[in-house]
């Protein structure tokens, strides 16, 4: 978990730098009990089984619908839930004058130009919106993603068509098919299934989304520019997203890798300097060592360091290795309890 604790970490002090944590809280969203991480984060726990529960068997990406939960933080009028791989740039305080919900727009070859990316998403929390994404998760019929998303690419959105394969049909409210993401699944419950009451989906400036890898050092490429650059009115970047170039997946040499890494370091600094601890074991050196590679003249793409870089593990993956260590660790208990009474 060293590198999402990285994140959280970098995150915290990029907040605490542009001034956002003057109005705003940093929370963390958690289904485990004992989560450690950057003190000032506030944490707060939910009920994850219900929405693996609702998932199950659909198709659906589960833990990305953990999204889900930020719905009932019903104290806060606002919430900008931001992916791991995110990084703040910039000021951030004005995405919360913005009308919710919001996400900002992705154009691929594959999803088309209606794509929103979930990497960032705002939206305003109420329970009636919890209750309502929980029920239509409930209520879709178990399938494979593949063929959740053959239907999906038929149908007609407030955006436009899916990947424009054949003349878009009107969607069927009850069978509302999203791929197996959490932002398909968002995007039909805000423009289709409860647009007038939660809808429609707004869309965010660019700057508060920016994919990392269109990004070359010192330049932009061609295809940033035109959708970024060329309208200089919506200011400088200020989330940048690692989707396909993370910091501790391997060195990139990008812009931002090693200002990630460097925000995590202030980060720790300035606990240490006030006396307290990050209380998480190993991060202070795998922070370190993080940031020693990223700065090593002349940074290789693609090279890596032994205990940084490391592949990016899904949560249930995670998961499954906590419960199988923790059984492989009860069975020895139990064997050495058994020795025990023999003896």
């Amino acid at each position: 978990m060293l590198p999402y604790q990285a994140s959280l970490f970098a995150s915290h002090q990029r907040l605490k730098e542009t001034g956002v944590l003057a109005t705003a809280d940093h929370v963390l969203l958690v289904c485990a009990r004992d989560v450690s991480t950057h003190p000032d984060v506030r944490i707060v726990q939910f009920d994850c089984a219900a929405i693996d529960e609702a998932c199950r068997g659909k198709g659906l990406n589960g833990p990305a619908m953990y999204r889900i939960a930020p719905f009932a933080l019903v104290e806060y009028q606002r919430v900008l839930m931001l992916d791991f791989d995110t990084y703040v740039s910039g000021n951030i305080s004005g995405i919360f004058r913005l009308p919710a919900p919001g996400m900002v727009r992705w154009e691929s070859n594959t999803a088309g130009p209606f794509q929103p990316n979930g990497g960032v998403h705002y939206a305003a929390p109420s329970n009636a919106l919890y209750q309502s994404a929980m029920g239509w998760i409930t209520r879709l019929p178990r399938t494979t993603a593949n063929q959740r998303k053959a239907l999906l690419y038929e149908m007609r959105t407030p955006w436009g068509a899916f990947n424009n394969r054949s003349a878009a049909t009107e969607p069927n409210p009850g069978l509302v098919l999203a791929g197996d993401s959490d932002q398909h699944f968002f995007f039909m419950l805000y423009n289709v299934l409860e647009r007038e009451r939660f809808g429609p989906l707004h869309e965010l400036p660019y700057e508060y989304n920016v994919k990392h890898y269109v990004l070359s050092h010192k330049q932009w490429s061609a295809k940033a520019y035109l959708t970024f650059m060329s309208r200089p009115e919506q200011g400088h970047i200020r989330i940048v997203h690692f989707n396909r170039d993370k910091p501790w997946e391997g060195a990139q040499c990008g812009p931002f890798q090693p200002e990630f890494w460097r925000a995590a370091r202030r980060s720790l600094d300035d606990l240490t300097t006030e006396g307290r601890s990050a209380a998480v074991p190993g991060l202070t050196g795998y922070v370190r060592e993080g940031l020693r590679h990223e700065e090593t003249k002349p940074c290789k793409v693609g090279a890596r360091t032994a205990g940084v870089h490391v592949a990016t593990k899904r949560l249930e993956q995670l998961t499954r290795e906590h419960n199988a260590a923790s059984s492989t660790f009860r069975g020895r208990l139990k064997e050495r309890h058994r020795a025990w009474k023999t003896h």
